[in-house]
């Protein structure tokens, strides 16, 4: 689970970025480096697209502290806001079981 804290300015700084990276939570006896066909059979397997997307800070911001108040990943959280999103609007949505949002913190 993330480590979060309370900035002075009232956002929810999270630690995923480091998690990501190998930056903690990796050390020789405990990471196993998944291998970039893994992954791509991961994603695959999920049905997930990588994207790259620049995002407002202060939104960013707003999704981590409401995903943080909600108990899981920002990033989970975003991909379910953009389903919907697209549902609202009639395209349907396949359910690859990220609609709890718990995956991916």
């Amino acid at each position: 689970m993330n480590q979060q804290t309370q900035s002075n300015n009232g956002a929810v700084d999270d630690d995923t970025h480091l998690w990501e990276t190998g930056q903690l939570g990796c050390s020789e006896e405990h990471c196993v480096a998944a291998s970039s066909e893994v992954e791509a059979q991961v994603d695959a397997a999920l049905g997930l697209e990588p994207t790259t997307l620049r995002l407002q800070v202060e939104l960013v911001a707003a999704f981590k502290q409401i995903a943080a108040g909600m108990g899981i990943g920002y990033k989970p959280l975003m991909r379910q806001a953009l389903a919907e999103f697209a549902e609202s609007r009639g395209l349907p949505m396949r359910d690859k079981g990220d609609t709890d949002a718990t995956s991916e913190r």
